[in-house]
């Protein structure tokens, strides 16, 4: 189960990286024009792609409460994809460092509604994950909205192919 959740972790900030890097390439009018979507902005989905990200790494990660806090949204872009790199490489680290029994953990946490949920740790870390998949679609389809052709493939087969 770690190789899977390891490559998985990889590949999200890889393919994050690939498509922030890109958009901070664009001028910044386009990075927060308005564009019918989940989210109205390429701004706006990247936040939130950091932002449910580091409310998972919380619930696992308590401890750390006091270190991470959410910042609002009117940060500068090239700051908010920093933020996201540095807890992609979180999670990569976290995985590394963890053991079959840490994955199978029970973790007890509450949704943003308040009412608590008990799953397992490799599932919180398929969120994290597939969610993060699901908004760069959303990304990409955003960027062709706005006339955007050099959008880099963030493929997981792609990935792994440079990667091996």
């Amino acid at each position: 189960m770690k190789d899977i959740l390891l490559q998985y972790a990889m590949y999200s900030s890889w393919s994050n990286e690939r498509i922030t890097n890109m958009i901070l390439s664009l001028d910044e009018s386009l990075v927060k024009q308005i564009i019918p979507s989940s989210f109205p902005s390429l701004y706006d989905t990247i936040y939130h792609v950091w932002e449910s990200g580091l409310i998972w790494w919380l619930r696992l990660n308590p401890e750390l409460s006091s270190v991470h806090s959410l910042e609002k949204r009117d940060i500068r872009f090239d700051k908010l994809v920093g933020m996201l790199q540095t807890l992609d490489k979180d999670w990569i680290d976290w995985v590394k460092d963890a053991n079959e029994d840490d994955f199978l953990r029970q973790l007890d946490y509450k949704n943003k509604k308040g009412e608590p949920f008990r799953q397992p740790v490799f599932e919180l870390l398929m969120q994290v994950f597939n969610h993060q998949t699901y908004h760069r679609g959303q990304l990409v389809t955003m960027l062709r909205m706005l006339g955007v052709t050099n959008i880099p493939g963030t493929d997981y087969i792609t990935f792994s192919r440079i990667v091996q």
